[in-house]
């Protein structure tokens, strides 16, 4: 029967028929057997880690939206998990780490950025909408399982907002995402004060793979570094684009003394 029994599954039952919820993707109303489908921690963690985003996002995107959503599937980069363009062959390395190894030893993402997903983390990040947090939470503890758990890190280090940004912002998306992680025995714990922003960076949506790089280089400072020293670090951000936030990081994560540095995003840019 679950954790709720019968009279916490009732009244959710009941909530779903008073109040029938939207998608979170385009607003559409689902039905009620979509709503009672929404997941509590408890209900969602026999899924976690299989892989199957559609079935996490049942209860929270119409079918419509749910086709939108697209995982980062190989062949891809097996360092900074670029998706290839051919989508035919094993897993190797891209050119551009080839040719530039980053500090970080591999990055993976839950999924694509687009289509739904792609709505879900603006709609959180620039529209406040705290509600997607619960299920974008999700992909991405489905992504942890999958791709880190085997030889799980120390900590996890969300990537920081500079000081002037969360004032404006109100909130660091990541770490909302990451709130279901506090307290639970299989993933490791959260530390958002081991790292800072040290200066604001410029949007890095309208800059281009160079002047990413440039914009936060220097802009991040590791707090505590005794605290990484000789440890397994997981950063973790929301969207993967050229990586330029996630080399620096692990620049500064290594230069401190961290063992070794791992990147997870809830999304990924394809080059292609």
């Amino acid at each position: 029967m679950g954790p709720l029994g019968l009279p916490g599954l009732a009244a959710e039952f009941l909530l779903s028929a008073l109040y029938p919820p939207r998608c979170l993707g385009c607003g559409k109303f689902l039905s009620i057997s979509q709503g009672f489908a929404r997941l509590s921690p408890e209900r969602a963690g026999p899924l976690l880690g299989g892989g199957d985003l559609l079935a996490l996002l049942s209860g929270w995107l119409c079918n419509e939206c749910q086709d939108e959503v697209a995982p980062v599937e190989s062949p891809i980069c097996s360092v900074c998990g670029e998706v290839f363009v051919s989508r035919t062959g094993p897993d190797r390395v891209c050119g551009l780490c080839a040719e530039r190894r980053p500090a970080f030893s591999v990055a993976r993402a839950a999924g694509l950025y687009e289509g739904a997903l792609a709505r879900g983390v603006q709609r959180l990040k620039y529209g406040g909408r705290m509600e997607l947090a619960r299920p974008l939470g999700y992909l991405l503890q489905d992504a942890y399982l999958r791709h880190f758990a085997d030889d799980p890190p120390d900590l996890v280090i969300p990537v920081p907002l500079h000081k002037s940004r969360l004032r404006e912002r109100g909130f660091n998306q990541v770490m909302l995402i990451l709130a279901d992680w506090a307290g639970r025995p299989e993933l490791p714990p959260v530390s958002s004060r081991l790292m800072k922003r040290v200066r604001p960076t410029p949007p890095q949506a309208s800059l281009d793979r160079v002047h990413r790089a440039a914009s936060v280089r220097k802009a991040f400072s590791v707090e505590r570094p005794d605290e990484v020293k000789d440890r397994k670090v997981l950063v973790v951000d929301d969207v993967y684009t050229t990586g330029a936030t996630a080399r620096e990081c692990a620049k500064v994560l290594k230069k401190a003394g961290a063992a070794r540095v791992d990147v997870l995003t809830l999304a990924r840019v394809t080059a292609g």
